[in-house]
């Protein structure tokens, strides 16, 4: 028994240790975090002075009461002028741009979720709650090495190596700290996965009490809801496929409930990412919320094998044209 604790404690502490796990699954999450954020400024530029800025004073009574205070009430909530206001929001578009890019990455994640608290928070009314995923997804992966795949940190970060310029060569003493990074980075993703449990389960559960969703029209409700219909048409065409709703409902709470036990094997890991991808989707185009889908999905690349990321970048690169090599005289 005490050799099977010691071997199970070894691996263990081996598992978070050795290497940062997942590094392929955080710079794909990197990636969809940074373009969400990016789109979320874009889309709502024309309408954000009615929101949250200098036109928004109809929203003083519930802003009053928030419980959200400093540090994040001395951004947005105080920026005069206009002009003042409009520079912060568009460096939250920069930081998303830079997160995606993977320039100044863990930087970027940090100034990135401080302002869209900041501001989303500035007017209860504007947001509609499912943000909260983005925050926490994002929270947690501020302390993971996203930038190891395609980003501009990564290429900078090998050149300097080439010229032997690296951290490690110009400091030798941080060498014997170099666990500390490892560590968090797999902490973090340890608690990314536990929260899409926790998230998942309690979705699957709080569903197989409903008598709607277990005889299969669910999902017919929300379908045929003006306020979740961003293209009424696509939703009347889905609502009106009988079989297709009841196959979604089951699905829906099957993939919820059983996510975390399906992740086991391999091929039913696979069943299960393929069934939250399409919920997902179907979350962001037939009920009108691409931040928690976005959020979601990115969270739950990082159960994704690396092996399977590599197979897909070696086959895009294949598929790139090679730069033609100058002859040398």
């Amino acid at each position: 028994m005490r050799d099977a604790v010691a071997t199970t404690y070894a691996r263990g502490e081996a598992w978070l240790l050795d290497a940062k796990r997942g590094a392929y699954g955080a710079s794909v999450a990197r990636i969809v975090l940074g373009l969400s954020i990016a789109a979320f400024v874009v889309v709502n530029a024309g309408v954000v002075r009615y929101h949250w800025g200098d036109a928004s004073g109809w929203a003083d009574p519930e802003r009053a009461i928030s419980t959200w205070g400093a540090p994040f009430t001395w951004v947005f909530a105080h920026a005069e002028p206009v002009g003042v206001f409009m520079l912060f929001y568009v460096l939250l578009g920069v930081a998303g741009l830079a997160l995606a890019a993977g320039a100044w990455t863990r930087a970027a994640a940090i100034v990135a979720l401080f302002l869209y608290v900041s501001l989303v928070e500035g007017n209860p009314f504007a947001v509609d709650q499912t943000d909260n995923a983005l925050r926490i997804i994002l929270f947690f992966f501020c302390f993971t090495d996203m930038s190891q795949h395609w980003s501009v940190d990564g290429l900078l970060r090998a050149r300097r190596a080439a010229a032997g310029r690296s951290w490690g060569e110009r400091m030798p003493g941080l060498r014997s700290w170099e666990w500390l990074p490892t560590l968090l980075h797999n902490g973090a993703m340890v608690a990314i996965a536990c929260q899409l449990f926790v998230i998942y389960t309690v979705a699957g559960l709080s569903k197989v009490k409903g008598s709607a969703w277990q005889d299969g029209t669910a999902l017919w409700y929300p379908l045929n809801v003006y306020r979740f219909q961003p293209w009424p048409a696509l939703s009347h065409l889905l609502g009106a496929n009988a079989l297709v709703v009841m196959v979604s409902t089951y699905v829906a709470v099957f993939a919820q409930l059983f996510f975390a036990f399906l992740l086991l094997a391999r091929w039913t890991r696979r069943i299960a990412l393929i069934a939250v991808l399409g919920l997902h989707a179907g979350i962001a185009l037939f009920l009108g919320l691409p931040l928690f889908s976005a959020a979601m999905l990115a969270a739950d690349t990082i159960f994704v094998s690396s092996t399977t990321y590599a197979w897909v970048e070696g086959r895009v690169r294949g598929w790139m044209p090679r730069r033609p090599t100058s002859a040398r005289s």
